[in-house]
């Protein structure tokens, strides 16, 4: 059931993404390369939570080699409660992250929102849509 979830999550933000460029997403959804196509322009979207302690998206290791062979990468904010959503280009994406070794253990990327360039808010009903799925997967059920 989460990862119906996460996929659903994720899929709402390709969505976003296609939208508002009129992009061509790829035929292949698990893509291993990109998520789609803006002109020549091969892009990934990332629908995540920002962090709030480091104010950055946190990218996995698995991730890495991906996001890192795209032109572009975005992010859509999964909004936590009242907050609406929002939609962000990473500028210069293979050089504004950091690496942060987390309490577990584990190294993951994190992008900060400084070096985002805000694209757009997310309708409300979307945003709140977004939020209550996010919720469900959750360890604090926020």
């Amino acid at each position: 059931m989460n990862n119906d979830i996460k996929v659903g999550i994720g899929e709402i933000g390709e969505n976003l993404i296609q939208s508002f460029f009129e992009s061509k997403r790829a035929d292949n959804w698990f893509d291993s390369e990109k998520d789609g196509n803006i002109g020549s322009f091969k892009y990934e979207v990332k629908t995540i939570r920002l962090n709030e302690s480091t104010q950055s998206f946190w990218i996995d290791k698995s991730q890495w080699e991906k996001v890192h062979n795209v032109d572009l990468l975005f992010f859509v904010r999964v909004p936590i409660g009242e907050e609406r959503g929002a939609a962000y280009l990473c500028v210069d994406h293979k050089n504004n992250f950091r690496l942060i070794n987390t309490k577990y253990g584990t190294q993951i990327r994190a992008y900060p929102l400084t070096k985002c360039l805000k694209l757009f808010n997310i309708d409300p009903e979307i945003s709140n849509n977004l939020c209550e799925m996010s919720k469900k997967i959750s360890s604090y059920k926020r």
